[in-house]
C-alpha cells in the first residue's frame, strides 16, 4: 500500500467543500469532529480526499496550528490504509476538524486517528448497507 500524501489526496475547492459541509455526514472521535461524504462523481482520482483544520480561535499562532496539521497528517498518512481497504470500488470525502484546545503530542495524534478511521470505516459501511 502506498504511504504517500499526494496533492490529489487534499481536498481542495469551495464547491466540494460546501458540498461536503452541507450534505455530509458528522460524527465525532475526540479530539476531532469529522464531516464524510461519499461521492457520486467518478472524476475524483483517489479513493479518498481530506482536508484538515485547525481553528485560529484556539491556537493563535500560525507556528502552533501547523504543528498539529503536521502531526495529524503526518498520522493519517501513515494509517490511511485502515480506510482505504474497507472502502472497495466507493470515494469519500473527509473534513477533519481538531476540537481541542491544546498542542497534544504526536503518539496521541496517531492513537486518534486509528480511532478515528476505524469509527468512519464502520459508518460507511452501515450507510453502504442501508442502500
Amino acid at each position: 500500500m502506498d504511504n504517500s500524501f499526494t496533492k490529489a489526496e487534499r481536498l481542495h475547492g469551495k464547491k466540494e467543500i460546501n458540498n461536503l459541509f452541507d450534505n455530509g455526514e458528522k460524527i465525532f472521535s475526540y479530539p476531532y469532529r469529522i464531516f464524510w461524504h461519499i461521492v457520486d462523481v467518478d472524476n475524483q482520482q483517489v479513493p479518498i480526499s481530506i482536508i484538515i483544520s485547525v481553528s485560529k480561535r484556539n491556537f493563535k499562532r500560525a507556528v502552533d496550528r501547523n504543528l498539529i496539521k503536521r502531526y495529524i497528517r503526518e498520522s493519517y498518512r501513515t494509517q490511511k490504509s485502515l480506510l482505504q481497504d474497507s472502502l472497495e470500488n466507493k470515494k469519500i470525502q473527509i473534513a477533519l476538524l481538531y476540537i481541542e484546545k491544546e498542542i497534544k503530542n504526536f503518539h496521541f495524534h496517531e492513537k486518534a486517528i486509528k480511532k478515528m478511521l476505524l469509527k468512519v470505516s464502520e459508518d460507511v459501511e452501515k450507510v453502504c448497507a442501508k442502500k
